[in-house]
């Protein structure tokens, strides 16, 4: 991560980058936080919309990024045009 970088956006590269990582691989690549560092972001983040978090078996998340709002808009414009 770079010094200017947050915990965040960091999350959020990886995460763009490996749609649909488990929870352990945003972990793995997070060296330099701690679980509960990442695990307080991830949950910021998912608050925000900006991340979705799937339970895919107990213990075991899936996190996606979620389609920015005006992005969504723009996809529905295009439908309807």
């Amino acid at each position: 991560m770079a010094q200017t970088e947050s915990a965040a956006d960091h999350i959020m590269d990886i995460v763009t980058h490996s749609n649909n990582c488990t929870i352990e691989q945003v972990i793995f690549e997070c060296p330099e936080l701690t679980w509960d560092q990442v695990f307080i972001e991830v949950n910021r983040l998912r608050r925000e919309g900006r991340i979705r978090l799937t339970l895919k078996q107990p213990g075991y998340y899936i996190v996606s990024r979620i389609a920015q709002p005006d992005a969504i808009q723009r996809m529905i414009e295009r439908k309807v045009a």
